[in-house]
């Protein structure tokens, strides 16, 4: 069965990561990352017990993610 469409409202789960996905893609250790939180200055909500964050965050206050080998 071919796999339709997925609603707008998908769009928004690509738009979040999590702390630990994060430290990669920034070359940070996590501890960075959540300081970076705790200070305010990434959007993240604690889910469980994982922090997601959102990516537009990471832009404004890392630039864009280097490029991964």
């Amino acid at each position: 069965m071919p796999h339709k469409a997925k609603p707008k409202h998908y769009d928004d789960v690509k738009r979040v990561t999590t702390a630990s996905e994060a430290a990669r893609l920034y070359g940070v250790s996590w501890t960075t990352v959540i300081y970076a939180i705790d200070t305010g200055n990434l959007a993240a909500e604690k889910v469980g017990g994982t922090w997601l964050i959102s990516l537009a965050s990471l832009r404004d206050y890392w630039g864009e993610p280097r490029k991964l080998a």
